[in-house]
């Protein structure tokens, strides 16, 4: 666990911090007060589809390379490097080097697509996401122009 799977998940979980907050952060600050609820739910709704629709693609995309690496690693239709080295394994039971390997392969392909997704999305974000600073008048406050001054006083507005 410490040496093979704990590296990986402390990788993504800092990924995670460093995007899905500061993502979060971008999509609610475009929403008025009005709409900082529907904003919301529609953030969250695009975000577990879309998780959804990616974990099913890849999904698809792993089975499909792991199912043609089997089939030409089972029928002969491997490289030499392969042969050679197969041959070279003491006492190896039938059919498991090769199941391990097409899974290897698959695992690979999958976490290069998405590794190429990731990156594709922060480009996209790089170049698409824009933060403009707001006018906020103070006339739109509650306290009018004292909420610049002092956001807890108590006194009556001026106008």
């Amino acid at each position: 666990y410490w040496t093979d799977l704990f590296p990986a998940l402390l990788v993504f979980s800092c990924g995670l911090v460093l995007t899905v907050a500061p993502l979060t952060a971008t999509v609610l600050a475009d929403a008025d007060e009005h709409n900082a609820g529907i904003a919301s739910a529609v953030n969250n709704a695009i975000a577990r589809v879309a998780s959804l629709v990616c974990v099913a693609a890849l999904g698809a995309l792993v089975a499909g390379q792991f199912n043609a690496a089997l089939d030409s690693k089972l029928h002969g239709r491997e490289t030499p490097a392969v042969t050679e080295a197969r041959r070279q394994t003491l006492a190896q039971v039938p059919g498991v080097p090769a199941v391990e390997q097409a899974s290897v392969e698959a695992f690979h392909l999958g976490v290069g697509v998405a590794a190429a997704m990731v990156a594709l999305g922060g480009l996209l974000a790089l170049a698409g996401i824009r933060n403009p600073r707001r006018e906020v008048s103070c006339a739109d406050c509650a306290e009018g122009a004292q909420a610049v001054q002092g956001p807890l006083s108590h006194a009556p507005a001026r106008t």
